[in-house]
């Protein structure tokens, strides 16, 4: 067997494989992390709310500071819609909507990305009252569909994404703490 033979079925193995393993492999992810921040809970929710007030702590947020931004609606109301438009290619264009509000409580939110790819996920923001502070508790998901679920075969995505979380939400700590909001 010549080179380009044994290539070809060499290809074609890895290429069926990778299509198995899409196939039968985990195609949800989900993303949990907290922080305790020294700030009452009623300030701590009523900034949450905001979701302009966003930009000041996520890190994506603060990567593009030239991003176009509209908005539909009222903010910190159901049914408001943050959009952005960035050149920088890891935020790329999509929009936010604030879907529940159970007021002094949790927030919903779905994320619809349109740049670099088309993905809708959920996710939702936990204050629970603790003596003089707040857990704030930050839950993001949803579905990769094949073949961007194997991304999560080779990346532990959850890990990645989560670090990016835990800064904002280390972020927010100092924020709130540091200032009258």
């Amino acid at each position: 067997m010549n080179f380009q033979k044994l290539f070809l079925i060499g290809f074609l193995v890895l290429f069926f494989v990778l299509i198995t393993l899409g196939i039968v492999f985990k195609k949800d992810f989900h993303i949990e992390k907290e922080i305790i921040i020294n700030k009452n809970h009623e300030d701590t929710f009523q900034f949450l709310k905001y979701l302009k007030n966003h930009d000041r702590f996520t890190v994506w947020g603060q990567k593009d500071p030239e991003k176009k931004i509209s908005e539909i609606g009222e903010d910190g109301k159901v049914g408001y819609i943050y959009k952005w438009e960035s050149e920088l290619p890891d935020l790329g264009k999509g929009e936010q909507e604030i879907i529940a509000i159970e007021e002094g409580v949790k927030i919903s939110y779905e994320h619809r990305f349109k740049v670099p790819r088309e993905a809708t996920y959920h996710s939702f923001l936990v204050t629970v009252p603790e003596a003089e502070s707040t857990r704030v508790i930050w839950n993001f998901g949803g579905n990769l569909s094949f073949p961007l679920n194997l991304i999560l075969i080779f990346l532990n995505y959850e890990e990645t994404l989560g670090e990016d979380f835990q800064a904002s939400l280390k972020n927010l700590k100092e924020l709130l703490e540091n200032t009258s909001n």
